[in-house]
């Protein structure tokens, strides 16, 4: 794998473990689809696109040293939405089908016209939705790593908190995988 940046170097450490011939003439490497963790990088991705999204929220408000950041994480419900959505959506692309087959969902029911707006965004552009849905409990962690490179940065205090107990209106837009994020 080095051989490319390090031709040099691979040549010795292949002779070195033992091999014969040159490393430069070797076969690339085959990796193993069932040895990838997609969850482990879903949350590498997750951390990255928060900090972009922060970086991009401190431009756009032209903040230059927040006081204080609130990483808004999406409800338990969007969560159970967003998996049936993915489901379904493989299955069909009829709005009137994905929507009643959300709402058949205990949980989901209650919030037929927030979820009615997620299946239009969805049925426009399912790359809004993410890949891979993350845990909940795992998705607050991934933000726990954000908030010390966001507190150690920007001397700026740090708060992680649920949709269900934020007052912020913004918390609505908490969807999984893209919590809501407010610069003070």
């Amino acid at each position: 794998l080095i051989s490319p940046f390090a031709p040099h170097i691979a040549e010795e450490l292949w002779e070195l473990y033992g091999n014969s011939g040159f490393a430069s003439t070797q076969t690339w490497p085959e990796y193993e689809e069932e040895k990838i963790d997609k969850e482990a990088e879903a949350i590498e991705q997750l951390v990255h696109a928060t900090l972009s999204d922060f970086e991009i929220v401190l431009k756009l408000a032209q903040i230059e040293k927040p006081k204080e950041v609130v990483l808004v994480v999406a409800p338990k419900w969007k969560y159970e939405l967003v998996r049936v959505l993915k489901d379904e959506l493989e299955k069909t692309r009829d709005q009137r089908v994905l929507i009643n087959t959300c709402l058949a969902e205990k949980d989901i029911k209650p919030y037929g016209q927030e979820v009615a707006k997620i299946v239009q965004m969805a049925l426009k552009d399912s790359g809004k939705l993410p890949e891979v849905i993350i845990d909940r409990n795992k998705e607050m962690e991934a933000y726990e790593s954000v908030k010390e490179l966001i507190k150690n940065d920007y001397k700026a205090a740090v708060i992680i908190e649920t949709a269900e107990k934020s007052n912020e209106q913004k918390a609505k837009q908490a969807m999984p995988g893209k919590p809501a994020i407010i610069v003070r």
